[in-house]
């Protein structure tokens, strides 16, 4: 009785995967993430009496409170390239007479900055976050 021999398996090559690469949003930890530094964000400049009125005033007013988080809260979400769409105004035109200067928006931004502390949001991404906000500056602020 005669064995045949054993015929080799054909080499068949496996493709190299190309990494995954996670968005900025995933990166800074999501929606949970974004929530959490909105609430934190809200509470911070909302506080703050040297902000102008249209600060203040969203803040004793609930329902603008809850509007304008909800809001900020899908425009940041978007920025960072997740999967909520930002369904307010463009930025110039939502900003448009409130009368926001430099110096707020600054003032504005250090809250966000203390805010992205707050949570466990890797440095390189909160980097990344902060970079892409302070673009939105030129919108917001009002051109005297």
């Amino acid at each position: 009785m005669s064995v045949a021999p054993v015929q080799p398996t054909p080499f068949i090559p496996i493709q190299t995967l190309e990494p995954v690469v996670q968005s900025l949003y995933d990166r800074i930890g999501g929606m949970v993430t974004i929530r959490r530094v909105v609430d934190d964000l809200c509470f911070r400049a909302m506080d703050d009496v040297g902000l102008r009125t249209w600060v203040r005033q969203t803040s004793t007013d609930p329902a603008k409170l809850g509007a304008y988080k909800r809001m900020f809260t899908e425009f940041l979400a978007g920025l960072a390239g997740g999967p909520t769409c930002y369904s307010g105004e463009d930025l110039a035109t939502a900003h448009k007479g409130l009368g926001i200067s430099a110096q707020d928006f600054d003032r504005f931004f250090v809250y966000f900055i203390q805010s992205m502390y707050e949570t466990e949001m890797p440095q390189k991404a909160r980097s990344e976050l902060l970079a892409v906000f302070a673009m939105t500056k030129e919108e917001v602020v009002e051109r005297w």
